[in-house]
């Protein structure tokens, strides 16, 4: 059976496809923890302001007051 690259060849492509496998993985991460500080970033807006500006109590939770 004839083989398009050497073993030496074929380990180097390796390595080189689980690097980039990594790489994916570390993006993933990070889109995953980006996602959460936009969430989390989203609900501190959405219930404290951008100023702390008070609350009232929803049936939804506690929602900032409209113009306060």
């Amino acid at each position: 059976m004839k083989f398009l690259f050497t073993i030496s060849e074929q380990r180097k492509i390796a390595a080189v496809l689980g690097l980039v496998q990594r790489v994916i993985e570390q993006q993933e991460r990070l889109i995953a923890l980006t996602t959460e500080l936009k969430k989390t970033l989203l609900h501190k807006l959405f219930t404290e302001g951008l100023r702390g500006e008070p609350q009232k109590q929803t049936e939804i939770g506690p929602v900032r007051r409209a113009g306060v």
